[in-house]
């Protein structure tokens, strides 16, 4: 896994979690696949990659940072933002009929769809301890300060040496869990939504035909990923600690997981129970007995390729707030 100071979720939302979702959802296995592609891309595309202020604006920091901060168990619910509005509706643009290029509009919707989430996820993950959001600062540095602390899906005390106090200090960060958590419903129920047509005509991954209205059968798969409950607040042992109220499920023990191996693992025994697998190709070392390891190459091969492919032909303005390279310059044949 590769992280940025700048970046986000990191793999274990853009991508791990992302497709998981949409395979929990009911989202066709390609589809999927190429949501969360599109999502991870984002950190990976010279482009949209977090340490240009046009790239920080429009897929990483679309949140004002306030200067009284609100409520840190409340604040990070239903992020709104014009940029926000802009990528999802680009996306939703291609429920039909795409006149640029001659992909299947589905991946066209796919592909924005998850670029989209990137910036929806970040909503959430780009805050202070106290939910805070970070914003776009002046100097485009967005969450550098604290390093990679954001991105965490579980609570945990950070630690460093005060110079001035010569001492050592200990920062609660209480709401990782609670905040995550959040997210991943809130995707869940957009993918429920917004891909609701893909998903009738691909029940079987969704629990197949069940009782009552669209809307119940997606409260009914809701609580068999998260349970009725919600998330702890702190660490055990150190002051502000709550305990989760509640039944939980596997989607809490994936964020209050800090191995990224035993994460994946997490997920991918619930979908080997339902016949999928992570989009992640693996590569097996030589030496039998090491684990297999993410081919991040190949990743970030197959997201560019699919960026290419799908959005081929739209230029710069096509898609308000979606980033595209300029045309290609022509190449002139010489007599």
């Amino acid at each position: 896994m590769i992280e940025r100071l700048l970046g986000s979720f990191s793999k274990e939302i853009q991508d791990y979690m992302t497709y998981f979702l949409a395979m929990a959802a009911g989202v066709p296995k390609e589809t999927a696949l190429v949501i969360a592609l599109a999502d991870q891309y984002i950190d990976e595309n010279p482009l949209t990659i977090p340490i240009w202020p046009t790239a920080l604006a429009a897929y990483h920091f679309t949140q004002p940072r306030e200067s009284t901060p609100g409520d840190p168990l409340t604040s990070f619910k239903d992020p709104r933002s014009p940029q926000l509005t802009n990528l999802y509706n680009a996306a939703l643009l291609f429920d039909r009929a795409c006149p640029v290029n001659r992909q299947p509009p589905g991946m066209i919707k796919a592909q924005l769809y998850g670029e989209y989430l990137h910036a929806y996820a970040d909503t959430y993950s780009h805050r202070d301890e106290n939910n805070n959001p970070y914003g776009v600062w002046s100097s485009g540095y967005g969450h550098a300060v604290d390093g990679t602390l954001p991105d965490r899906t579980y609570n945990f005390v950070h630690t460093y040496h005060d110079i001035g106090l010569d001492e050592e200090v200990n920062i609660d960060w209480l709401y990782q869990e609670v905040r995550t958590l959040e997210a991943e419903k809130q995707i869940f129920y957009q993918l429920r939504e917004d891909f609701r047509a893909e998903i009738e005509a691909n029940r079987k991954l969704a629990g197949g035909l069940l009782v009552g209205t669209y809307d119940e059968e997606t409260d009914v798969l809701w609580k068999k990923l998260a349970g009725d409950g919600n998330a702890d607040i702190g660490v055990a042992g150190r002051p502000g600690y709550e305990v989760a109220k509640g039944t939980t499920g596997v989607v809490q023990k994936f964020n209050k997981q800090n191995s990224l191996k035993k994460k994946k693992n997490i997920l991918n025994k619930w979908l080997k129970d339902k016949g999928g697998s992570l989009p992640i190709p693996y590569v097996v070392a030589n030496n039998s007995k090491e684990k297999p390891i993410p081919d991040h190459d190949k990743v970030k091969k197959q997201g560019s390729t699919n960026r290419n492919t799908y959005l081929e032909g739209f230029e710069p303005g096509d898609l308000e707030g979606v980033l595209l390279p300029p045309p290609s310059t022509p190449v002139f044949e010489t007599p």
